[in-house]
Order: C-alpha cells, then structure tokens, then sequence
C-alpha cells in the first residue's frame, strides 16, 4: 500500500471519528389500562407524548386487548323444544383524537348448543327449560397502525394524549322463538401505543471509528520502518 492511500485511510478515519453519523429505526411503547364497568360507556385513557427530540415519527401502532365478563340467563317460553346459542359480548373501541382511525377488539363469550325442553311452567331461568351462565369471560386482542401523519399532532409532545375509549354491549342470543334473555356485561381494556420512529444525527459506534483510526496508524508506522 503507497504511504498516499495511508494518508487518505488515516485522512477517512479521522473524518469518521469528528462527525460520522447515521439513521437508526426505533420503538417506544406506553401502556393504560380501562377499569372494568358495565357497557354501554364512553371514557379516555392517557398515553404519554412522542418526544420529537428523539428523531422523527413514522407510524402510531395500537393495540387493545378488550376485556368482557358477567352473566348469561336464558328461559325458553315455547311450547316445544328447542335448542339455543348465547352470546356475552362487548365491542371496545379505541380511537385517535379526531376519531377518524381507531381500533376494535369484541372479546366474546359463546354457549352454543343448548338444549331446552317446552316451557316448564317457570320464568327462573333454570329447570328444563332454562339456565343461567354466571361469571363467565372472554378476551380479544386487536391491532391497527395509523400511518396519516396529519393526524400525528396530538401525539407529539412533552405531556399526554388523551383516546376515547367506548364499550358497547353486544349481547345476543337465538334458536328458540320466544325466548326470555338477561345479559348483564361488563367491560375493560388494556390499551398500547407504540412509536416507530427514526433518530438523526447518531453517531457510529465508537469501536467502528476506532478500528479505522487504528488500522490506519498502524499502517503507517510499518511504512516508517521500511522506509
């Protein structure tokens, strides 16, 4: 190697150590929870601000892991058998700011094939010809990625953001053609949002810069001493 090609690797190396920078993509996720309450209702929950300082925003991921649980109870009224699916659900959604991205997780809990005989005279939810489900549950998880980065500015900055959150009852039960329902659901949700994003300015890692600068030097002191 020619002392001037050590000269431009020692001359590159020392350039690298002054200011070599480069892109990095990153994530930062924040997390709250929705207490547990009987649908219908409409609350928020506080996330915590992207800082801009950190680099530049890409996208807002959300997940929310919607909660459902309480009671089932079915009586069949018709004068004939019948045979009865029931179903404890909530829709939880959570959405941006403006409203106009959100995300919807529906945990459910199903009962299905359920045999009934004709009406057994008594409207109790029990017996032959009805039952009650209670304190049963079911979870759901789901997630959405908000991309429009014209709708990034309320998640930018140093405090927190508030989502609306609301849970709707979605309860249903069908098989007999006269049959007497109780649904009593409560809802709650965990909800995260996490920040991609990409810093500017960071520098390469030291130990990079250094096996250059070293490499070059050490180049050089062998063309001192073959000189």
């Amino acid at each position: 190697m020619s002392y001037n090609k050590l000269l431009g690797l020692s001359s590159i190396a020392i350039v690298l150590g002054a200011g070599a920078v480069k892109s990095q993509a990153n994530t930062l996720s924040f997390s709250a929870s929705v207490p547990s309450a009987l649908t219908n209702f409409n609350t928020t929950v506080g996330i915590q601000q992207f800082n801009p300082a950190l680099g530049t925003l890409n996208s807002i991921q959300f997940i929310v892991a919607g909660h459902v649980a309480g009671d089932i109870k079915l009586e069949s009224l018709d004068t004939s058998a019948s045979i009865v699916t029931a179903h404890l659900k909530a829709a939880v959604k959570v959405s941006d700011p403006s409203t106009s991205f959100f995300v919807v997780a529906s945990p459910s809990h199903d009962e299905t094939n359920i045999h009934f005989t004709a009406w057994d005279g008594n409207t109790d939810h029990g017996g032959t010809s009805g039952v009650s489900f209670l304190g049963v549950s079911g979870d759901m998880t789901q997630s959405g990625t908000l991309t429009n980065s014209s709708l990034f500015l309320p998640f930018i900055g140093p405090g927190s953001v508030l989502l609306p959150v609301m849970a709707t009852g979605q309860s249903s039960a069908t098989g007999s053609g006269n049959l007497d329902t109780i649904f009593s659901a409560r809802a709650a949700a965990d909800v995260t949002v996490i920040y991609d994003f990409t810093t500017n300015g960071t520098p390469l890692p030291s130990t990079a810069v250094s096996g250059l600068v070293l490499l070059a030097a050490g180049a050089m002191t062998r063309r001192r001493r073959t000189a």
